[in-house]
């Protein structure tokens, strides 16, 4: 596994709503609300979506370490491979209310089509970064 491309940081307050990632991912998710203390990701959910914070702060831990993620902060993991169900094994949980852009699997995987995720296996978000990775 390698990283193809790693997109440039940025913070959802300095993106021009005309920037082309920014449309992209507009148009891919959904737009969830979370009340203060509601699970967003839970242990060994699915890894099938990447999260974009648009407003509030949402607490995300793996193992022993977590940090405050707040609004321009991506979190989450997104697998393609159908060979075997890829399970997060970190928690987040909205520390007030919050606004996410949820961006899911199938969704993605409807609009690039099976030609255009080629060797794609996967997105993984953390703070400001997204990384696609391939196999």
């Amino acid at each position: 596994m390698a990283v193809l491309q790693m997109m440039v940081p940025f913070r959802l307050e300095c993106v021009d709503p005309g920037d082309r990632l920014f449309r992209w991912m507009e148009g891919v998710g959904e737009r969830v609300c979370y009340g203060r203390g509601a699970w967003i990701h839970y242990g060994h959910d699915a890894s099938d979506a990447i999260y974009l914070i648009c407003r509030g702060r949402v607490g995300v831990a793996s193992g022993e370490g977590g940090v405050i993620l707040e609004a321009g902060d991506l979190f989450g993991e997104l697998f393609f491979d159908d060979d075997g169900e890829f399970r997060g094994s970190y928690l987040a949980r909205a520390l007030e209310e919050s606004e996410v852009l949820v961006m899911r699997r199938e969704r993605v995987r409807e609009l690039l089509g099976e030609k255009g995720l080629g060797r794609l296996r996967g997105l993984i978000g953390y703070k400001r970064d997204l990384v696609f990775l391939f196999q």
